[in-house]
Formats: structure tokens, sequence, C-alpha cells
């Protein structure tokens, strides 16, 4: 299950149509509808029915809206403050990696920061 799939589901519960849904979140509509799909797979509950021109949400889709809002709006958050902690630059970077990656694959530390090695054989 993604956040995409989840903003997909909430737009159509919102009453939009798979063409609005798709613009909105700037997809295309076939990915609208694969994205329900997934959805419901990993789930294991139908949560969109078709009725003429327009999907509509089944009892279980309602159901879970309360938790998809709350999981679209804290994936929200998580994005907004990544990008504060880019804006700040710095941070902490730790890699691990046993012997030979860490001799032949990464890279040499940039010579303005301060660096430390540390290998461990087991």
């Amino acid at each position: 299950m993604t956040i995409q799939q989840l903003k997909v589901l909430l737009e159509i519960c919102k009453g939009k149509t798979l063409l609005e849904t798709a613009e909105k979140l700037g997809l295309t509509q076939p990915t609208v509808s694969f994205h329900l799909r997934k959805l419901e797979e990993v789930l294991g509950l139908e949560l969109v029915r078709k009725t003429s021109r327009k999907l509509r949400p089944t009892e279980a889709a309602l159901e879970l809206l309360p938790y998809i809002r709350r999981i679209v709006f804290l994936g929200g958050e998580l994005e907004e403050h990544a990008a504060q902690l880019h804006k700040r630059g710095g941070g902490r970077l730790k890699l691990g990696a046993s012997y030979t990656p860490a001799t032949y694959l990464l890279p040499a530390s940039p010579p303005s920061r301060r660096s430390t090695r540390v290998f461990s054989c087991s």
C-alpha cells in the first residue's frame, strides 16, 4: 500500500471521477485505475463500485476514510519536515558496510567533511 494509492481513493471518495482524480494528482487515468486495483488487492476489499460514469466508494472504503485521511496528512507532514531539514543542510549520515564494499564501493569522503571509516570483520 502506498500513500499515492491512498490519495487516489481519497479523491474518489470526494466524488471525483477517474479523470478528475488523475488531473488533480498529476497522473493518467489508467494509472489511477491501477492504483485503485492494487489497493483493493492489498486490503482484500472492494473499495469502489462503478455506477454509470462515476465511481462510488463502498461502505468499507467509507469506514477506512478516517485512517486514510490521517495517513495522507502524516505523509504530508513528513515531507514538509524533511524539506525543512534539507533546507537547513548538514545533518549526519552514517553508512555501514562490510570490509569489501566499504573499501571498494563507498566513495572517499570529501576533504571538507570529517570522516570516520570503521571496519570490523565478523
